[in-house]
Formats: C-alpha cells, sequence, structure tokens
C-alpha cells in the first residue's frame, strides 16, 4: 500500500512539472544580420546560442525545438547539448542545413550530455537530441589510414 502511494505521489508530481513546462521554438539562421532574439524574425546565428536560450529559459524538462534554416554556408560544431533538456534539431527552408566539425583533431559533431555520470542524475539517460531534415558531416583531416564519420553521440 506504501509503496503504491509513493508512486502515486511520485507520478503526480512528475505531470504537474511537466504540466508547467513551456516547449519553445526557437530559430537559427547563419546568414541573419540583425539582433538576435532567437525567434523566426529575429533567429540566433548559431546553434549553441539557441541551446543555451532553451536552457536558460527552462527551470524544468521541456522538448524545445531548434528550427535550423537551411542556407549555403554550413553551420559548424561541435554542438553540445548538456543535461537539462530533450532537444529536437530540425532543419527547414529549401536548403537542407549542414552541421559540419572542421579540424585536426577528431571530434563529436553533437554531443548530448552525460547524465550517467552525475549522481544526482544517475537514473536518468543522457540528454535525448532529435535530429530531423539535416545533414551532419564530420570534415576533419584525418591521419593517414584512418577514417572519421560524422559522428553523433546521443
Amino acid at each position: 500500500m506504501r509503496k503504491t502511494l509513493l508512486a502515486t505521489l511520485f507520478v503526480l508530481s512528475l505531470a504537474l512539472t511537466l504540466q508547467g513546462a513551456g516547449w519553445i521554438d526557437w530559430y537559427v539562421d547563419n546568414t541573419y544580420e540583425g539582433e538576435s532574439k532567437g525567434t523566426e524574425e529575429a533567429p540566433f546565428k548559431t546553434i549553441q546560442e539557441a541551446v543555451a536560450a532553451s536552457l536558460a529559459s527552462n527551470a524544468t524538462f521541456s522538448a524545445d525545438t531548434i528550427w535550423i534554416k537551411g542556407t549555403e554556408k554550413p553551420y559548424y560544431g561541435p554542438i553540445e547539448i548538456p543535461n537539462k533538456n530533450a532537444m529536437r534539431l530540425a532543419g527547414y527552408g529549401e536548403v537542407k542545413p549542414e552541421i559540419t566539425v572542421t579540424g585536426e583533431v577528431a571530434q563529436t559533431v553533437i554531443k548530448s550530455g552525460d547524465n550517467y555520470a552525475s549522481p544526482f542524475y544517475a537514473c536518468m539517460p543522457p540528454a535525448q537530441v532529435g535530429l530531423e531534415n539535416l545533414i551532419v558531416k564530420n570534415d576533419i583531416a584525418a591521419p593517414a589510414g584512418i577514417c572519421y564519420c560524422a559522428d553523433v553521440q546521443a
């Protein structure tokens, strides 16, 4: 009986927490020239700015969408999404957006957080990241005989 009551209270508190969660659409356009606010009319210039805005605006769990406008110019990573929120990265526009990393050292293009390493979040998986309508590319110069791929760690 006590376990059932505790489980019911847990589910109720989780439902109340999620009910207050605001799910926000953020916009990114790496060709935008004005002051960035993350809106469709005044988008951020980088994906990481949108991730930071999402994390700053949500005290509880959310599932924000970051809309990435397809341009002829790639978006550069790595992109790191900490443990706090689940997020959806979705491309839009006539050109499919490309998220890429370049350089001399192997890197993860999109990396979710690492909840499993924290004693406070040990029961939760790392941040959950949805990818939709995007090109993810690892364009790093690999040493001879070694191949790198478009690495997404989630």
